[in-house]
């Protein structure tokens, strides 16, 4: 049984898909391996955590996504729940640039 494939049960909703790379193909810089992105690999969605600091890094979230061709998703934190939701208000702030 390959661990890497295993997902906890509670975590079912989840709609994650896991990718399975070897070493072989990714970049290595300063001892981490990454997957370069391409016609393989394509960023749809920046999803923005709750506390990403959006004064001082909006202008560099939109650059990337641009160049990227992504959607950002900001979130905030649930008002009657104990979940994370799509943050409306900071959505359109994003979308006028």
């Amino acid at each position: 049984l390959n661990l890497a494939k295993v997902k906890f049960q509670e975590w079912s909703y989840e709609k994650e898909f896991r990718l399975l790379i070897g070493l072989d193909v990714c970049i290595t810089e300063d001892n981490m391996n990454f997957v370069p992105f391409g016609n393989g690999l394509k960023l749809k969605e920046i999803v923005l955590g709750c506390r990403f600091d959006h004064k001082v890094m909006k202008e560099k979230i939109l650059e990337l996504a641009n160049k990227l061709d992504a959607k950002i998703i900001p979130t905030r934190e649930g008002w009657e729940d104990y979940r994370i939701h799509q943050c409306g208000t900071k959505t359109k702030w994003y979308q006028q640039g």
